[in-house]
Parts: structure tokens; sequence; C-alpha cells
């Protein structure tokens, strides 16, 4: 809806204030995680200029280092970006920043994104994650993904992870894939682990 209304860019700047906000009193309290990430739309993409200066001047306002940040996007929105030949992903990622594809499978899954766009971290969709210890081919699909990944050097993070089968099938990969479950804080921002 936000991004029918035009508000998505508006939307997408308070979230990154928040998270950064949240952060910052994370680590004034010494309970910071590694990082925070904050999904962003194509809407916010497609200006580059703004959204650069946004994020940069955000991690300043709270002294929060670019690379606690990580930037999740969709499969959706990463074939968008590629189309119309947007280099937000790669500016912030030169900046310090980590790149995460959320929900990854899900959509227009294309290994050369990964190359492309220096992915850190692959999100694997919670709707593989429910079936993987009732569905072989689902399991099998996921085995894949994280061994690709281990391959590219990239991060692999499993979203919703809910009971003890579905961690031992993915620590049966020999992966050093993280389990974790979906949290949202306010405004969308959600802290890795």
């Amino acid at each position: 809806m936000a991004e029918r209304a035009g508000l998505m860019t508006m939307l997408g700047r308070w979230v990154l204030d928040r998270a950064c906000r949240q952060m910052k009193l994370w680590r004034d309290g010494n309970a910071a995680p590694p990082l925070i990430a904050v999904n962003l739309s194509f809407s916010q993409l497609k200006n580059s200029r703004e959204l650069i200066r946004d994020v940069t001047s955000t991690a300043a306002k709270y002294g929060i280092p670019l690379h606690c940040l990580e930037f999740d996007v969709t499969e959706a929105t990463l074939a968008h970006a590629t189309i119309a030949r947007n280099d937000s992903l790669s500016q912030l990622h030169r900046l310090g920043a980590q790149i995460a594809i959320d929900d990854f499978g899900t959509e227009y899954s294309s290994f050369e994104y990964l190359r492309a766009y220096d992915v850190n971290h692959l999100k694997i969709a919670q709707s593989f994650i429910n079936d993987i210890d009732a569905d072989p081919e689902r399991a099998a699909t996921v085995r894949a993904i994280i061994n690709f990944a281990r391959e590219m050097h990239i991060g692999v993070i499993a979203e919703g992870v809910e009971t003890e089968e579905q961690r031992g099938l993915l620590a049966a990969t020999g992966s050093t894939a993280h389990a974790r479950r979906a949290e949202t804080l306010s405004g969308g921002a959600k802290g890795s682990r």
C-alpha cells in the first residue's frame, strides 16, 4: 500500500532512522547484535543519490558503522534493479554495508545476482524451512542453496526454524548456516543473529 501511495521512500527513511536508533541503544547497553537488517524496496533504490545520502547521514547521526547495517532486498526487487541498471546496492556495499537477499528461492532466483551485487547473505524463505523435515524435495533444494552459497563464500540464514528436527536437518548439511526465528522491530527492521 505504501508503494502504491508513493510513501515508500518516506516510510523507508523512518524505518532506517528507527533501526539505527535502536542499534545505538543496544550498543550503549553492550547488548548489540553484530548487525541490524533493514528491508529496502525498489522505490527506495530508484533514487540512488537520495538513498545513499539517507543511509550515510542516518548512520553518522547515531554513530553506527556502516558494516553494522545490512540491507535486505527480495529477488523481485533485485530483478527490477538489474533491469533498471540501478547500482544503489553496489554503492551501499562499497561503503561497507552488507547486502542480503530475503526470502531466497521464492521468486526470480538467479545466481548471477549473487555475483553482480556482492551479496553477503542469503536468507532462505521460511516456506522452504516449514516442510524441510517432511518433504525430501524441499530438503534437497535447501541443501543445494546452502552448498552453492558455501562455494560462493556467502552466508546463509534459515528463517523460521522452529523445531529440533529442522535445526538438525540444516546442521546435517555440514554448513555454517545460521538458523533464526523471524523477529520484527517496530517499523520492519529485523535484527540478525
